[in-house]
This record gives C-alpha cells, sequence and structure tokens, in this order.
C-alpha cells in the first residue's frame, strides 16, 4: 500500500498504531474493489465538502479506492421549492412525479460531478457514475410515483474505474427495463451495493456524526437485536434515521462475513477506517451467548484457538484441567470470558475476543451479560494493557501494582486484601 507510513506515524501519535496495522494488513489483503462503500449524506455535501474531498483524497494517496454514493436531500428540497413544487414523505421516500423527477435527476448529477471535480482538483483521481448501475422496477406503493425498487446492480463501470485507479461517485437513479429513470432512496440504493461488492466496511457520513440518544449525545455501539424496537418505540430514530436502520437492520442480516457498518463525521473517517472503534456509532446485529459450566461441554480446539490468538500466546497444556465457575462465549467462538470462584468472590480469568472480530462490539455484549447477570467480581491485567481504559470505567476499584492493575466491581473492603494477593500471585496460563 502507498504510503502506508503516513496512517501508522499518524496512529502511533495517538496509542493505536497496532489497530491501524492490523487494518492496514486486513485492506492490503482484499481485493481493491472490496476495501469499503461509503455513503455521503446531501447535508455533508453541502457543508463539508470540501473536508470530505481532502480526506477521500489521502485514501486515494493510500492507495484505497472506496466506492462513493451520495444522497441529495437538501440541495433536492430546495431546488424543488425554488421550482414551487410541494412533495411529501412516504416512511423516509420522497414522492416523485414527472416534475420531482426532473429537478432530482437535475440535482443528483450536479452534486456527483461537483464531488468529482472537487476530488480531481486536490490532486486526486475519481470518476462520476450516474447511469446503469441500479436496474429497478417502480415501487410497489404506487403513490410514491416514479420511485424505484432495485432488481439488480452493475458493478462492471465500478471495477472499471477501480481498476483504472480512480474513485467510483455512484447516484442513486435508476433505469428500467425500457431505459425510463427512477429515484431511489440512498440508503436503499448502499443497501444493494454493498450485497453486491461485499465490502469490509461501510460508513455513512452524516452530520450529527452519528445517531444521537435523547440528550443528544453520540450513540457508540447499537445492539440491532437486543436496541432496535427500543430505539423505534422510545423516537431515538424517526424518518430518515429510521429508514437507514432499518435498511441496515436488513443488510446485516443477509450478510455472513467479516463486516461493520458506522455512522460517523467526515472529520472522523479515516480514524472509523484504521481503528477498532472509531467516534461515531457502531452498528451490529448482535452475538447470540451461551453459558457453560464446565471446559467439558466446549469445543476445547475452538476455544484454544480464540485464547491463543486473541492473547498471542499459547496456552498451557494444563489449563483445560483446571476447575471454573462457568464460561460466557459468543456461539460461534468469537469470544468469550471464563469466570473462576475464588473463595466467595468471582474472578474474571479470561476476556477474549479474536482479532478479526475486535470492534464489532462482541466483547461489549459479553462483558454487558456479564454485568448484568454477576454483580461482583474481580479481574487483572497488565499495566501496558490497551484495554484498561475501558477496565477504568467499569470498575468500582483499582490497585496498581508494579506487574499487574487490579480491578473490582462492587467488591466490598473486606475482600481487597485477598483478591489483591490472588491477582498478583496467581501464575501464568500461557507459556
Amino acid at each position: 500500500m502507498k504510503h502506508a507510513n503516513l496512517i501508522i506515524d499518524f496512529f502511533s501519535n495517538t496509542g493505536e498504531k497496532d489497530q491501524a496495522l492490523m487494518y492496514l494488513n486486513l485492506y492490503t489483503k482484499t481485493p481493491a474493489y472490496e476495501f469499503a462503500v461509503i455513503k455521503i449524506g446531501g447535508n455533508i455535501l453541502k457543508q463539508e465538502i470540501d473536508k470530505v474531498a481532502d480526506t477521500l483524497c489521502y485514501l486515494y494517496d493510500l492507495g484505497l479506492y472506496p466506492v462513493i454514493i451520495h444522497g441529495a436531500g437538501p440541495q433536492i428540497k430546495a431546488a424543488l421549492k425554488k421550482n414551487n413544487i410541494n412533495t411529501k414523505k412516504i416512511d423516509g421516500q420522497r414522492i416523485t412525479g414527472e416534475k420531482e423527477l426532473g429537478v432530482i435527476v437535475s440535482v443528483m448529477k450536479n452534486i456527483n460531478q461537483n464531488l468529482v471535480k472537487k476530488i480531481n482538483e486536490n490532486n486526486g483521481k475519481a470518476e462520476s457514475l450516474t447511469k446503469d448501475i441500479f436496474f429497478c422496477k417502480k415501487a410497489k406503493n404506487k403513490r410514491l410515483g416514479f420511485v424505484g425498487e432495485i432488481k439488480s446492480v452493475n458493478t462492471d463501470m465500478i471495477k472499471k474505474s477501480i481498476r483504472n485507479k480512480k474513485i467510483p461517485v455512484v447516484s442513486s437513479l435508476g433505469y428500467d427495463e425500457s431505459g425510463n429513470l427512477f429515484n431511489i432512496n440512498a440508503d436503499c440504493a448502499a443497501k444493494e451495493l454493498i450485497l453486491k461488492i461485499k465490502p469490509k466496511k461501510f460508513i455513512l457520513l452524516s452530520s450529527p456524526g452519528g445517531i444521537l440518544n435523547k440528550d443528544k449525545k453520540i450513540i457508540s455501539y447499537i445492539n440491532l437485536k437486543s436496541e432496535y424496537d427500543s430505539l423505534i418505540k422510545d423516537k431515538i430514530v424517526t424518518e430518515g434515521m429510521l429508514l437507514k436502520l432499518s435498511q441496515i437492520k436488513d443488510l446485516l442480516e443477509n450478510i455472513n462475513y467479516n463486516f461493520s457498518v458506522q455512522i460517523a463525521s467526515p472529520k472522523n473517517l479515516i480514524k472509523e477506517l484504521f481503528t477498532i472503534k472509531g467516534s461515531g456509532t457502531f452498528i451490529k446485529k448482535g452475538i447470540d451467548i451461551k453459558v457453560l459450566d464446565s471446559f467439558s461441554s466446549v469445543d476445547k480446539n475452538r476455544l484454544k484457538f480464540l485464547l491463543e490468538q486473541s492473547f498471542s500466546r499459547k496456552l498451557k497444556e494444563v489449563y483445560f484441567k483446571q476447575k471454573i465457575e462457568k464460561i460466557i462465549i459468543e456461539e460461534n467462538y468469537k469470544g468469550a470470558i471464563i469466570l473462576k470462584k475464588i473463595k466467595d468472590n468471582i474472578y474474571v480469568d479470561k476476556f477474549a475476543v479474536l482479532k478479526e472480530f475486535q470492534g464489532e462490539g462482541i466483547g461489549r455484549d459479553l462483558w454487558i451479560y456479564l454485568e448484568e447477570n454477576q454483580k461482583k467480581f474481580f479481574w487483572r491485567a497488565r499495566p501496558e494493557n490497551d484495554i484498561n481504559t475501558f477496565y477504568s470505567k467499569n470498575s468500582t476499584g483499582i490497585y496498581k501494582a508494579k506487574s499487574w492493575h487490579v480491578f473490582s466491581k462492587n467488591i466490598g473492603p473486606k475482600y481487597l486484601k485477598e483478591i489483591i494477593e490472588y491477582s498478583i500471585n496467581k501464575g501464568e496460563s500461557f507459556v
């Protein structure tokens, strides 16, 4: 990858060098066409197009060519108003008559060409793709008018752009078999594009930089399995954002490879691409958790692989001969928490997630399950461990020794000396 040292140097200064190296390695092994799909909202292109173009040129300098698909909501709304055309939306999709369609097509093409121009003027190379990508039929809801429902996606021109070392910029306009033009919601178009391309990442750039809670603060993680219904019920997501989330939910339910979805701001795009957790909202399908009470109930080979790969060390042969209290494990052995009972307290002996799945919130979900079902526990970590910031936030007590930091959750003063001595003197599980 060209200029990879730029990324390494940048993230070395933020303490995230290892994460950046992991993603650089992943992207180097990934076909250029499957790197990432980035959906850019109309608000972003209206307010921050120069920042977007600058960031995309940075990726271009690295030899990375994301597939760009854009919206144009605010610009279309303004153009329709200027032409004295009043429109309404149904479930986040704009009702599109013949007059509206003409305005929409004109606005979409102008925005597309403007972004391409900005990239090219900034020493990058991009190509405008406004037709022959999405083939569709008229939407089932006839009230929507000239709104298309995608039947197939042709990626030939996208692949050609990337082969020619250009960033493809795609508009969400569709055509039927007769050549008739249709307006397509950009979130729906992005979903179908992703199902065809199978990229490593899907990032939606939006003005808030993520999904906001009731306090107008960005929600870091969303587990769709456990949180989707409540987000709708509590009106955290409505209208356009609800359509986005429903499309993401459908997308994640139809993808069975290592894939992530993030909503972020343009200024954090590089961080979202090259670190485990950026600054926006990370959205995932959710995991199925199993709880087992002994090593005899697990696939030891899979668990051994998980532990050794996560810690980058070889496990001692005697490890599985020990008695444990329980194992909290993701059903496909992507992550696990192993608990032991030490006198009257529970000790977190291992907390592991496979490296290729770190950043997907698997560890978070396992930890939440632990906290919900085990009110008191303790654990240890090396002082240099990258996860200590997370541990500090999720503990009620910390003791810092030279070799180990000892963390506790809701354990009273009566047991502190006991758990500290156990943690510091406990032997290693790895060779």
